[in-house]
C-alpha cells in the first residue's frame, strides 16, 4: 500500500501569537457611542472618539496614531503622514467625513489646552495636555471593550448543516452557558473520555478499513483531518488558518507538506497544463490530392 504521509516538518518560528479579531460595523458604532460616557475630564469623550475613528478609518497602528503630530495631519487635503515606525513612513489618505470629525476634535482640543496646537505638538493629548501615553489610552479602550461585551479572544466557526442538526438534538436552549458534550452521568466529558469513545469506534471501523489498525487515531487527528480536507477542497490556506485559530499561516502550511495526494494532484495538473501528455490522436493518412502530387514528381 503506498505511503500517504510524510514526517511533518518542524514548525516555523513566529514573531507573534496574536489572533486577529474583526469588528463589525455595529461593534464600531457601539464603541463610538460609549465614548460619550467618558466624562472626566470632559475632553476624554472627543479624544477617544477621534482616536477610534482614526484607527478604524485609516488602518494605522495604535502606536503610529499616538505618535501623530499636529503638522502630520493635513485636514483640508485629507491626508496624514505616518512617521517611521517599524522601519516605514508613509502618507495615508482619509475620507472627508473623517476630516469633518477632525475639525470638531481640534476645536475641543483647543478648548482643553487653551491654545492652538503647534506643528510639532502631539495630535492626541492626555490629561497633561501634552502626550497621551500608550498605557493610559490602552486601558481606556480596554474598558470600552468590556462595556460592549466584546471578547476579541473568541473566534466564530461555521457549521455544516448536518453538524448543526446533530447539535440541536443535544443542546438545550435554556442552558447556553453549560458544556455541550456530557457523559452518561451528565458531567462534562473529559479528554480521556472522548479518546476512549473515539478508539472504540475506530476499532469497529477497522473491520472494514484495515489500514486504520496501523494508525493511532486521537481527537486531535480529527482536527488535522479537517485541515487537510479543507485544503483538498481548494480552500485558501489563510482562511483555514482563521478557521483553526492558528497564529501563523506557517503552522497551517505544514498540512500541505504532509499530504502526498495534493502533491500528486498538483503534479498531474502541471503535466496536463504543459501539454506534455500526449492526447488521443487519429492515425495520419495522406489525402488523395497529396498522393497524386507525389506520384507526379
Amino acid at each position: 500500500m503506498p505511503v500517504e504521509h510524510e514526517p511533518l516538518l518542524p514548525q516555523l518560528p513566529t514573531q507573534s501569537s496574536f489572533m486577529p479579531y474583526v469588528l463589525s460595523d455595529r461593534d464600531v458604532k457601539r464603541l463610538l457611542s460609549l465614548c460619550a460616557t467618558l466624562t472626566r475630564p470632559a475632553f476624554r469623550a472627543p479624544l477617544f472618539r477621534m482616536l477610534l475613528l482614526v484607527l478604524y478609518c485609516t488602518g494605522i497602528r495604535f502606536g503610529e496614531a499616538l505618535q501623530l503630530r499636529y503638522g502630520d495631519v493635513d485636514v483640508p487635503a485629507g491626508v496624514l503622514f505616518v512617521r517611521a515606525f517599524k522601519g516605514r513612513a508613509r502618507w495615508v489618505p482619509f475620507h472627508r467625513s473623517l476630516a469633518r470629525e477632525m475639525n470638531k476634535y481640534l476645536l475641543a482640543r483647543q478648548s482643553f489646552t487653551g491654545s492652538l496646537a503647534g506643528p510639532n505638538e502631539r495630535f492626541f493629548v492626555g490629561a497633561n495636555r501634552k502626550v497621551l501615553s500608550v498605557s493610559s489610552a490602552g486601558h481606556t479602550i480596554q474598558r470600552l471593550f468590556q462595556k460592549t461585551g466584546l471578547k476579541p479572544a473568541q473566534r466564530l466557526c461555521p457549521l455544516w448543516p448536518e453538524t448543526a442538526t446533530a447539535l440541536r438534538q443535544i443542546v438545550n436552549s435554556e442552558s447556553e452557558n453549560e458544556t455541550v458534550f456530557r457523559n452518561s452521568r451528565g458531567a462534562p466529558m473529559s479528554r480521556d473520555g472522548v479518546a476512549y469513545i473515539l478508539q472504540k469506534y475506530v476499532r469497529q471501523a477497522s473491520e472494514t478499513l484495515p489500514h486504520l489498525r496501523a494508525i493511532r487515531v486521537t481527537p486531535h487527528v480529527m482536527r488535522h483531518s479537517c485541515a487537510v480536507a479543507l485544503l483538498q477542497a481548494g480552500i485558501d490556506v489563510s482562511v483555514i488558518r482563521d478557521y483553526l485559530g492558528h497564529a501563523s499561516v506557517a503552522t497551517t502550511s505544514r498540512y500541505i507538506t504532509s499530504n502526498l495526494r495534493m502533491k500528486r494532484e498538483v503534479l498531474d495538473a502541471f503535466w496536463k497544463r504543459s501539454g506534455l501528455i500526449p492526447g488521443s490522436t487519429k492515425p495520419w493518412r495522406p489525402s488523395p490530392k497529396l498522393l497524386d502530387f507525389l506520384q507526379a514528381l
